[in-house]
């Protein structure tokens, strides 16, 4: 008998990143904002789980970020 071996490719699910650091406030005083992302490391291949569509609602996360000063009379 006569054996060949044969590759067939797995399916391979969309892989996003972790959530980014929170980047510095937006403002040097009072309030701004602060902002952390993801972004595709990994394309679904072969049938595998798409990625979600990444947009402003589940790409971007936002917070407000206040600083405050202190006067001193």
């Amino acid at each position: 008998y006569i054996v060949e071996v044969c590759h067939i490719p797995c399916p391979l699910d969309c892989k996003l990143s972790e959530w980014s650091s929170w980047s510095a406030c937006s403002s040097s005083c009072d309030s701004g904002l602060k902002i952390r992302s993801k972004w595709l490391r990994e394309k679904a291949f072969n049938g595998g789980r798409p990625c979600p569509k990444l947009d402003l609602k589940n790409q971007v996360k936002m917070t407000l970020c206040f600083l405050f000063t202190t006067h001193h009379l």
